[in-house]
């Protein structure tokens, strides 16, 4: 009778931690994409016009709002997160356009042969 009860509670609980570490996961990943994303408007936000911007940083809001919620849900931060994704995908385009066209296809960056030294292998024979 008391190895049931004690599995039963084991069982019982089993489903809390795994609510709770996925609360847990959730919530280092929304930290590490707000720190990202900001990181991202930093560098690259003057590539977006405003209303851009204020729709990434809107959703970053939310986004930390939630994971900061003591009610919250893995499933609500990860579909905050989702909506940051989603409003970011312009900032994403952006620097990709920007990087293509700094660096057309075909283009490499010049070598350095100075500090190449050419080498050549001689194996000896076992005498």
């Amino acid at each position: 009778a008391e190895i049931d009860r004690m599995t039963r509670e084991a069982e019982q609980y089993a489903a809390e931690d795994q609510n709770r570490r996925e609360l847990a996961e959730a919530r280092n990943g929304a930290e590490q994409m707000v720190h990202r994303t900001e990181k991202l408007l930093e560098e690259h936000g003057s590539k977006l016009d405003k209303a851009e911007r204020d729709t990434i940083r809107n959703s970053l809001d939310s986004l930390q709002a939630a994971a900061a919620a003591e009610s919250a849900t893995a499933a609500d931060i990860q579909e905050k997160m989702e909506a940051v994704i989603s409003a970011s995908q312009v900032l994403g385009e952006k620097i990709y356009a920007d990087s293509a066209q700094a660096s057309p296809e075909g283009a490499t960056a010049p070598v350095d042969d100075e500090d190449v030294v050419e080498a050549e292998i001689v194996e000896e024979d076992d005498r």
